[in-house]
């Protein structure tokens, strides 16, 4: 498993970086479903550019 860290600035995150790190943590197969939606996802994300609040309790 690649190493990944992110930083949170201001409490919003790229939700690029939460799918990739969900995939990244999965055991799956390369053409698993949950895989190749978790790549969608990321792909959308990323050209997307969406954000999230991040909140902590």
């Amino acid at each position: 498993m690649p190493g990944f860290g992110i930083e949170i600035h201001a409490g919003r995150v790229r939700l690029v970086h939460i799918f990739r790190a969900r995939l990244w943590s999965a055991s799956g197969e390369p053409m698993d479903p949950t895989t190749l939606t978790y790549d969608k996802l990321i792909r959308v994300a990323g050209e997307s550019k969406i954000e999230t609040e991040m909140s902590y309790s």
